[in-house]
């Protein structure tokens, strides 16, 4: 007992767990308005082969691949093959990036042998 008398105890079913561990809903409702301008202005420098992608992706209406496509795009420069030859291996999103080569032996840098 705690020294309110209560008795604590452990939630016995999903209903009687915190709020907290329930998934947030997501905002698919377009762009907020005060981001508005600057997703105008980012959106006028994007290529145009890219430029509907990167709106869906600030809308929040695109895929999680979508995203991670727009984002390396954006990152290197607007340059699909600086994607394709990406060298940041720190990148937590470089796994998932787009254009691959299919030999991912061929993507990483060479290693140094010491014979």
């Amino acid at each position: 007992m705690t020294a309110t008398g209560d008795v604590s105890r452990a939630p016995q079913s999903p209903a009687d767990a915190p709020a907290l561990t329930k998934r947030p809903k997501l905002r698919r409702s377009g762009v907020e308005p005060y981001r508005q301008a600057a997703v105008t202005r980012r959106a006028a420098q994007t290529p145009e082969r890219m430029r509907k992608l990167y709106l869906r992706v600030a809308a929040g209406t695109a895929s999680v691949r979508g995203a991670v496509k727009s984002f390396c795009f954006e990152c290197n420069g607007d340059d699909r093959q600086a994607v394709t030859d990406c060298g940041n291996l720190a990148c937590p999103l470089w796994t998932y990036r787009p254009w691959q080569r299919r030999n991912r032996a061929a993507a990483t840098p060479a290693t140094v042998d010491s014979a």
